[in-house]
């Protein structure tokens, strides 16, 4: 009868460490958690990009 090995022997190898999700990490995690965490920040960030969206080309083109 061949000898059985146990299972956890084939967990002595370590394996390489991966970097975490870009969704959980850096700019990506960020914006996610503070502009867009709910649908009262959502709404508040697309209003205040399309402000912004719609002044600035006007005070670049008065000051030019």
């Amino acid at each position: 009868m061949p000898a059985r090995h146990p299972i956890s022997r084939a967990f002595t190898v370590s394996s390489p460490r991966r970097p975490p999700p870009v969704l959980e990490t850096g700019a990506v995690a960020w914006l996610r958690e503070n502009l867009f965490s709910n649908i009262y920040s959502t709404v508040m960030t697309g209003l205040a990009l399309w402000v912004l969206f719609v002044t600035i080309p006007d005070l670049v083109s008065q000051r030019c």
